[in-house]
């Protein structure tokens, strides 16, 4: 093929580009549009070019909608919700419809395959619990009355030794089984008794606290201990065998105590 061909192809070529640029191509994505345009050149000798226009890049919006000339602004800009803008004056339910054919629907994913659980172990036989005996609950009630006497009350353990002598035992691990009942009675008369005393000392103590009665009632606290063979107005201190006597004369006490603070008429 001579120069003076190749030059007229390459001349027909560019008016043929030329019209094309003035053309609009509709096509559904994924197809390929081709036009076939012929052209005559130098002998009369048909010579058929083919033209294909290349699958155009689709961007989607938040809608999962492409951009169409039908309803969309030419500009291609999108909302501030992500889709693209429309065109003023549209009729809602075309603009509806046009998007319903443009939707791309994404293609569902296979689910996923579970994990086959595991066989479940065998379940443990829980142990039958051991029910203590009576013998081991006496015990236990014994121990608990005996540190509520040292701890809350101030018991020396000397004085708790002097009973479990009267019991035959020189320490409570010497203790005999059957006497185990015996000497929890003793403890728990002897907690209740310094209970008694003890809430009525704080009760006065409380009431006049600040008052012109607070030095009267903190000596007479001191006092009634000694009364009963105690020091320093410690109420655990007071002597077992003078408990019953010191709680006769510290409630009526008490009592005295009560009506001098007690407003007339309550």
């Amino acid at each position: 093929m001579g120069e003076g061909l190749l030059e007229k192809i390459l001349a027909r070529l560019e008016a043929i580009e030329t019209r094309l640029a003035g053309q609009s191509v509709t096509a559904t994505l994924g197809e390929t549009v081709s036009n076939d345009i012929p052209v005559v050149v130098e002998n009369n000798t048909p010579v058929t070019l083919t033209v294909v226009a290349s699958e155009p890049e689709v961007t989607i919006d938040k809608d999962g909608c492409p951009w169409d000339e039908r309803i969309n602004t030419a500009t291609k800009t999108t909302t501030a919700k992500g889709v693209y803008t429309r065109k003023k004056g549209l009729d809602d339910a075309f603009y509806d419809q046009v998007r319903n054919e443009i939707r791309v629907t994404a293609t569902p994913t296979a689910p996923t395959i579970p994990v086959t659980p595991g066989v479940p172990t065998t379940p443990t036989i829980p142990v039958t619990p051991v029910t203590p005996s009576p013998a081991e609950n006496l015990k236990a009630e014994a121990i608990k009355a005996c540190n509520a006497l040292t701890k809350d009350y101030g018991v020396n353990y000397d004085d708790i030794l002097v009973v479990l002598s009267g019991l035959g035992a020189t320490s409570f691990a010497d203790l005999a089984v059957e006497k185990y009942g015996e000497f929890m009675t003793e403890m728990q008369s002897w907690e209740s008794k310094l209970k008694i005393i003890k809430d009525c000392f704080d009760e006065l103590k409380t009431r006049t606290a600040g008052s012109e009665y607070e030095a009267n009632i903190n000596s007479a606290v001191v006092q009634w201990v000694a009364n009963g063979g105690g020091i320093d107005g410690v109420v655990g201190s007071i002597k077992q065998d003078k408990l019953m006597s010191i709680v006769d004369q510290v409630t009526a006490w008490a009592d005295q105590w009560d009506a001098v603070l007690t407003p007339a008429g309550k």
